[in-house]
């Protein structure tokens, strides 16, 4: 254990004390016994020598001991100031890496969302200029419904623009509430079966473990990344089936939007959730649908993934650390009568 500083300049000193205190008394007692004093021979005098000698060790020992002390001290006084500066330094510079990583992106997203702006913006401006100017009645039909095909596409990239900036932002407010994801399932599977093309060979379907499955989670944040996995998962299934699911897992739920389109490469699968990534650019849409999915995700304390080979459909799945409050299992089909 070591001696603080100030103990151990005490101790010095009264160890430097104690032969001068002697050699003091003894020269008190020479002269009051000074008619005694040819008695004292050569090996007295040594011996106040030695005492004066040992007093100025002594002496010098603790003047040693101050300053090994203090340079002791303002050693590690330096070194201490020394690893603050470096951690410092290091806080600085990774501050200084995310501001330039955050203007990267704020300027690539400003970039991207003027090019996907431009897109239906421009066809907006032609074909209603051309619809001024046409006689033909079919014609006129035909602009018409291009122009509300590219307002609603100028729409849908406005609104998952905001709706992107306002999650990352954090601004969200997060509703949680009992819900039921038997109906909540169910009802994602209709609406994507409403919007898929007239005469596909695709189906949307909702497959459910239980006839009741009450959960607590922002119901409106859940159909928001179910609507963005089965839009995606239309866009890229030509033909076989959309199925919407869900499974109970130890520690939440895990949503789920499978679909026998075409699939990712597996070297892929981390990309489709960044901003305006489009694997297939000829597929319409803004790029921002899956990255509202992730930043959804971790609104409510998720992640989101995918599960898919190239060429053998996907799996989008978003895992929610949520409660179940209720489950009810799905009533056995009654036995046929003989």
């Amino acid at each position: 254990m070591k001696t603080p500083a100030p103990r151990l300049v005490c101790l010095l000193a009264a160890l430097a004390a104690r032969p001068l205190c002697a050699v003091a008394a003894f020269g008190n007692q020479t002269a009051q016994a000074s008619n005694v004093g040819h008695h004292l021979g050569q090996a007295d005098s040594l011996l106040i020598w030695f005492g004066l000698l040992l007093s100025v060790s002594l002496a010098l020992l603790l003047l040693l001991g101050i300053l090994f002390l203090n340079n002791r001290r303002i050693t590690q006084r330096l070194e201490n100031d020394k690893r603050l500066m470096i951690e410092k330094e290091h806080d600085l510079v990774a501050a200084k890496e995310r501001a330039e990583q955050s203007e990267r992106m704020k300027s690539a997203f400003l970039s991207n969302i003027s090019h996907e702006v431009r897109t239906p913006l421009n066809a907006i401006v032609g074909f209603a200029s051309l619809m001024a100017q046409s006689d033909s009645e079919q014609e006129m039909n035909e602009y018409a419904a291009i122009v509300k095909q590219n307002s609603n596409l100028l729409l849908a990239i406005i609104n998952d623009a905001l709706a992107l900036a306002k999650l990352e932002s954090g601004s969200v407010e997060v509703n949680v509430q009992p819900i039921d994801l038997v109906g909540l399932v169910q009802r994602m599977a209709r609406l994507a079966a409403s919007r898929l093309p007239a005469g596909a060979p695709v189906s949307a379907v909702a497959r459910v473990p239980h006839e009741r499955c009450i959960v607590a989670t922002d119901k409106q944040l859940v159909e928001q990344a179910l609507t963005h996995f089965g839009s995606n998962a239309a866009k890229h299934t030509d033909s076989g089936t959309i199925a919407f699911s869900y499974a109970l897992t130890a520690d939440g739920v895990r949503l789920s939007v499978a679909d026998t389109g075409c699939g990712i490469p597996p070297d892929c699968a981390e990309r489709v959730f960044e901003r305006f990534e489009k694997l297939d650019s000829d597929k319409p849409g803004t790029g921002l649908g899956l990255p509202i999915c992730k930043a959804i995700a971790a609104a409510l304390g998720g992640r989101v993934g995918v599960e898919s080979q190239l060429g053998q459909g996907a799996t989008f799945w978003l895992w929610l650390p949520t409660p179940v409050l209720d489950v009810k299992e799905q009533s056995a089909p009654p036995t046929p009568k003989r």
